[in-house]
């Protein structure tokens, strides 16, 4: 299959429906990105039991099970340097309750101090906040192993004069392979709001509400 440009699928001859993937790192100069494994659960309705044995085991030996979260990939900058630093799922998945938040506060560190970026602790809870409202109002909405984006800007600079520019932070939910909804093909119907998935949410809230009162507070975090 070739590369057809926007302007040739704007033509009659071919109207079809296309998936479109956005680059939401456009715009982006260093970009700080954490990848969150979402839920309690990770295996669709249609997973044979083998499959759902490994997931439930997996999310039972990480925080998926706990926290309902998860880190699934990271990528960082620090001060001085070009080169980022990564940290992949098999690292996530090593990972306990205690190590899970102090990944979260490097994710948010100051370059070069010991604190945390409060500004963007206060835009990344309102965003949450937000999906959480939303998520809540989802009846029979599933969305089993899937992930949580969020990503800033790491030039602060390049935020402009205000360092509370939005435009410069996102949050997307992304990988929506096993989820599912009421009236979506043959798939069970579930009741309700995705609880796994909204208690990532809660966890997610409560510990950067916990680390913005540190910061408040005063607390170095250390390295």
């Amino acid at each position: 299959m070739g590369i057809m440009t926007i302007e040739k699928m704007r033509h009659p001859e071919y109207a079809e429906k296309f998936i479109l993937l956005e680059n939401i790192g456009a715009g982006y100069y260093r970009p700080c990105t954490l990848d969150l494994k979402m839920g309690t659960r990770q295996y669709g309705d249609d997973a044979p039991e083998s499959k759902r044995k490994v997931m439930i085991d997996r999310c039972n030996q990480s925080t998926s099970s706990s926290l309902g979260v998860r880190i699934c990939g990271m990528k960082i900058y620090k001060k001085g340097s070009d080169q980022p630093e990564f940290r992949d799922k098999y690292y996530g998945r090593q990972l306990d309750a205690e190590g899970f938040r102090r990944e979260l506060v490097n994710f948010l560190r100051d370059d070069g101090e010991n604190s945390v970026r409060c500004e963007l602790i206060d835009i990344i809870i309102e965003k949450l906040h937000s999906l959480r409202d939303v998520l809540r109002g989802l009846d029979s909405f599933r969305f089993y192993s899937s992930s949580l984006l969020i990503m800033y800007e790491s030039e602060s600079e390049l935020l402009g004069q205000d360092p509370t520019n939005r435009s410069k932070v996102d949050i997307r939910m992304i990988d929506f392979a096993h989820a599912t909804h009421q009236g979506f093909e043959e798939d069970v119907k579930h009741e309700g709001p995705d609880h796994g998935y909204l208690r990532g949410l809660e966890t997610l809230i409560s510990l950067l509400q916990e680390v913005k009162q540190q910061v408040l507070s005063g607390v170095s975090f250390r390295q």
